[in-house]
């Protein structure tokens, strides 16, 4: 595949691709040292087929995506630890249940249905309802059996945050319109097929724009006392 070979390129020093995207793909590589696994990985989960038996699949197919994509973002802030990258799993699974909620209705349109078959067998719908848009109570049973997985993994990835640099959590902050929309899911009782689920918040930008300013806080916070520290540090030797 030509991304494959676009990666393996720039790990061995070869600039034989001259397209933008590969030039820029280089230069980050490059510059934050980026792990070559994590790349290939996303290239793989591109290539394999998406059919879910169980929300363990789920799962999986979420870490190929999603949670790797979160540890490459944690990697160019600079974070590649267990801790960092424990908090950015389970964001990443809790982003790939939310994916999979959110495509219900696109994929009915089109009469497709990727819900896993032990959903399905759970909750008493068939594809098909799903498809045709029957049996909506249901439905939501369906919508929020997954949506509770998703919601665990958001509470995992939340108190994990806390005992996080507090710079590594920009790299979380995809965790605000997660939790957003699960709240959204839950009001108007998880009819996916209700548009209102669906809509943007118009106060998204606002609240991500405030988390981040906590996260601000808590950087400079930590900067403050690490000054305060070394000064005392400094007075005590004279």
């Amino acid at each position: 595949m030509w991304w494959r070979g676009v990666v393996e390129d720039v790990y061995q020093d070869k600039s034989t691709h001259k397209s933008p995207i590969a030039l820029e793909l280089a230069a980050v590589i490059k510059n934050y040292s980026l792990n070559k696994g994590f790349l290939l990985k996303l290239i793989e989960a591109r290539l394999n087929p998406v059919t879910f038996n169980s929300l363990h699949d789920v799962e999986h197919a979420a870490d190929s995506t999603y949670s790797t994509l979160n540890f490459l973002t944690m990697e160019v802030l600079g974070y590649k630890s267990v801790e960092t990258d424990h908090a950015a799993s389970h964001l990443g699974r809790c982003e790939g249940h939310i994916a999979l909620i959110r495509s219900i209705p696109l994929l009915a349109s089109k009469g497709a249905c990727l819900v896993p078959n032990t959903t399905l067998a759970k909750t008493g719908v068939s594809q098909t309802d799903i498809v045709r848009g029957n049996n909506r109570d249901k439905i939501k049973d369906v919508v929020h059996d997954i949506a509770s997985s998703a919601h665990v993994h958001a509470e995992h990835c939340e108190k994990l945050m806390a005992d996080l640099p507090p710079r590594s959590t920009y790299g979380l902050l995809p965790l605000t319109p997660a939790k957003m929309f699960l709240n959204r899911l839950q009001k108007y009782d998880f009819d996916i097929f209700n548009d209102r689920t669906l809509v943007r918040p118009p106060s998204l930008s606002f609240v991500l724009f405030k988390d981040s300013m906590k996260v601000d806080m808590k950087c400079r916070v930590k900067r403050y006392a690490a000054t305060m520290d070394y000064m005392k540090k400094q007075n005590s030797r004279r």
